[in-house]
């Protein structure tokens, strides 16, 4: 009876030795002020978030991220930015407070681009609307700008927004990035020094980047003064 007792103990320990490990939870900071701040208070704030993301540590009013984080925006309204938020340096999903695109507005205010991904990762941006983003010449991707890795869109709106450089990228700029787009709807957005592109999906990035796309909301009719690009 102990022999057969120690065999089945070892078969279960090769088993759960041989089980897959499962993924690390994603550690969840919860945005509850629509202020573009870097405060020292019980607040947290969309950029304090990124940081604490970042630095997978808690900051300010925000808890501490993790390899995988999930920024969760619980309030409604409009996110102004006072300066470009801090790049993104580890993976996260960014997700709005309801299941559609307008709860939640982030604008760029017409001056700076909305989100920075710097390096290969993993970021899913969902229920939410990007707006009046800003993509200089040298700095291309008003809406997202992301460098390899995946980037996946849920549910997003991109609109009034604006590129200056003759590679593209008005609303999404990818360098050597597969991305995924679903639910998604824009425009107008317009870029700048060069004949505007037809208005599809993969004109939003330069082509370098992997499209994987599907779309379900009809994008919006371009005006005379604004084409995708």
């Amino acid at each position: 009876m102990t022999t057969l007792r120690l065999a089945l103990l070892l078969m279960l320990i090769l088993l759960l030795l041989a089980a897959p490990a499962r993924a690390a939870p994603a550690a969840v900071i919860t945005v509850n002020t629509l202020a573009d701040l870097d405060t020292d208070d019980a607040f947290c704030t969309l950029r304090e978030a990124i940081i604490a993301s970042n630095t997978q540590a808690a900051y300010h009013g925000c808890a501490a991220g993790g390899d995988l984080t999930a920024i969760n925006i619980s309030v409604t309204g409009t996110i102004g930015l006072s300066d470009p938020l801090p790049a993104f340096t580890s993976d996260v999903i960014i997700t709005g407070p309801g299941s559609g695109m307008s709860d939640l507005v982030i604008s760029g205010a017409g001056k700076y681009q909305v989100f920075n991904i710097t390096s290969p990762l993993n970021v899913t941006v969902q229920n939410l609307t990007l707006e009046k983003g800003y993509g200089a010449e040298s700095a291309p991707g008003a809406g997202i700008i992301a460098n390899g890795g995946v980037l996946t869109i849920k549910g997003a709106a991109f609109r009034e927004s604006r590129g200056d450089s003759r590679d593209g990228g008005a609303a999404v700029r990818g360098d050597g990035t597969t991305i995924h787009i679903s639910g998604h709807s824009y425009g107008p957005i317009r870029r700048m020094r060069s004949s505007p592109p037809p208005p599809t999906i993969s004109s939003w990035c330069a082509p370098t980047a992997a499209w994987a796309s599907t779309p379900t909301a009809r994008p919006r009719t371009h005006s005379r003064s604004a084409a995708a690009g």
